[in-house]
């Protein structure tokens, strides 16, 4: 600047930062999310903790106060993981995909380190734990497909002809995905069991990418194409507005058709996390007591 000062902006950190004359930094604007993806709550030792996978960090917060507990750069050379775009729990530990690097991880965050990478998949729009195996929306075939390991050979494909898969959630032995294409949730799984068809839960949908379970048995969805959360009755597949007018909805020419997702996870005590890719945001919204 006009004083000689020289500043140093950072698009991993998302911070800008001043170099001072002993060579160390002075922040200017901190740190704070890029393009905010898939969202998990998970119980951890020093509280509940919202995972956010931001594309050029893994970001845990304080779900009590939303301070940021932990930052996993995820830049090449700098971690083992590279662009996530959604994260899911899965025990102790995380799932998290990336459609640009074609992959899918198996992470321990509290070791900060890698356990599994499937690079079996082709663009995965998100991945989520069933059973003893990774069930994976793929935009490259347009299907779920489970995986049983990490090699070519390790994979099966359960679904096919699924125009934008994307949303995908489980409970008790059932399973959904959202096709975000054709507005519509389907049930691939029951019982443990994947059903031979998909079955229509409901349809008229704008752009439903995030699915989760409520603690009332109902279905969550993210509709990215009007801003909004939904809820599904499951038992007769009727939509009920949950909230409006959120800063989601991100679409980019240099991306895959629903750009960074718009994800969603409910916690223990029944608060529902949204990720909102417009004003780089996670939403916590506290049901009202019955």
């Amino acid at each position: 600047d006009a004083q000689d000062r020289l500043f140093v902006s950072s698009f991993t950190d998302a911070l800008i930062a001043e170099v001072l004359d002993d060579g160390t930094a002075r922040t200017v604007s901190p740190s704070g999310m890029i393009a905010p993806g898939g969202v998990a709550v998970m119980q951890t030792p020093t509280g509940e903790s919202v995972y956010m996978a931001d594309f050029f960090g893994l970001r845990e917060y304080d779900a009590a106060n939303g301070d940021m507990k932990s930052f996993e750069p995820t830049v090449l050379g700098v971690s083992e993981l590279h662009m996530p775009t959604t994260v899911t729990v899965d025990g102790e530990n995380l799932i998290l995909s990336s459609w640009p690097d074609n992959v899918v991880w198996l992470w321990d965050p509290a070791a900060h380190r890698l356990l599994e990478e499937y690079r079996n998949v082709e663009m995965p729009l998100n991945a989520i734990r069933f059973g003893d195996s990774i069930i994976v929306a793929e935009l490259g075939t347009g299907s779920i497909v489970e995986l049983s390991g990490t090699s070519p050979d390790d994979r099966t494909t359960l679904i096919e002809g699924l125009a934008m898969p994307i949303g995908l959630a489980e409970r008790d032995g059932s399973l959904w995905v959202s096709d975000a294409a054709i507005g519509a949730v389907f049930q691939i799984a029951r019982d443990g069991q994947f059903l031979s068809q998909p079955e229509m839960v409901t349809e008229g949908l704008a752009g439903p990418e995030g699915l989760a379970v409520a603690g009332d048995g109902s279905l969550l969805v993210v509709e990215a194409g009007v801003g909004s959360l939904s809820r599904i009755d499951l038992a007769t597949g009727e939509i009920t507005p949950v909230a409006d007018n959120l800063a989601l909805g991100v679409v980019s020419p240099t991306a895959v058709p629903t750009a960074f997702f718009n994800g969603i996870a409910v916690g223990e005590d029944g608060a529902i996390y949204v990720s909102g890719d417009v004003d780089n945001l996670i939403y916590r919204m506290t049901p009202a007591k019955q």
